[in-house]
């Protein structure tokens, strides 16, 4: 099991075709990547322009929600 899978089904079968099966969860620590206007590094944008920022999430389970800061100061 992988955590891109995120789990599945374990069957145990025995010569007689009996089986026992349980379903197994992968818990994931979330993984984002930010991206501005499609590229991972720096981009210049001038005064006035726009940019688009994209983050995608890969977690199990899924993240519903991706909160946005601007300017924040820790």
């Amino acid at each position: 099991m992988t955590a891109e899978n995120g789990g599945g089904a374990v069957i145990c079968q025995e010569m007689e075709n009996k089986h026992l099966s349980f379903l197994i969860t992968c818990d994931v620590v979330p993984v984002a990547r930010l991206t501005a206007d499609g590229e991972e590094s720096q981009v210049q944008v001038r005064e006035g322009g726009s940019v688009t920022f994209t983050c995608r999430v890969k977690a199990n389970p899924t993240a519903y929600n991706v909160t946005w800061f601007h300017n924040v100061s820790r």
